[in-house]
């Protein structure tokens, strides 16, 4: 590949996608790290994504709140894996 075809891939990534190459740069950093941390970090991510859907969605924050799963004051991932499971019919009767 040439170095006008880098530099246009380049180009065009950041044009469409801007976000991607702060993607890119975490996937890098969190390559190397021990068993521990890359598990601490899965769970930070996925508390920042409930945390997302209880302020976003009203079915997410009703179904999270009959389950007595509150993350953004009482987050533990113990309490997230006793919600039930959400289905494609859940979402349709909802």
């Amino acid at each position: 590949m040439s170095i006008f075809h880098k530099w246009l891939f380049f180009k065009g990534a950041k044009k469409r996608n801007p976000s991607i190459f702060g993607h890119f740069e975490a996937l890098k950093t969190s390559e190397h790290l021990d068993r521990e941390s890359l598990v601490q970090l899965n769970e930070q991510r996925l508390q920042k994504i409930c945390v997302y859907a209880f302020e976003h969605s009203e079915f997410y924050k009703s179904r999270f709140l009959d389950a007595g799963f509150d993350p953004i004051s009482n987050w533990s991932l113990e309490a997230f894996r006793k919600l039930a499971i959400t289905t494609k019919r859940n979402l349709i009767d909802s």
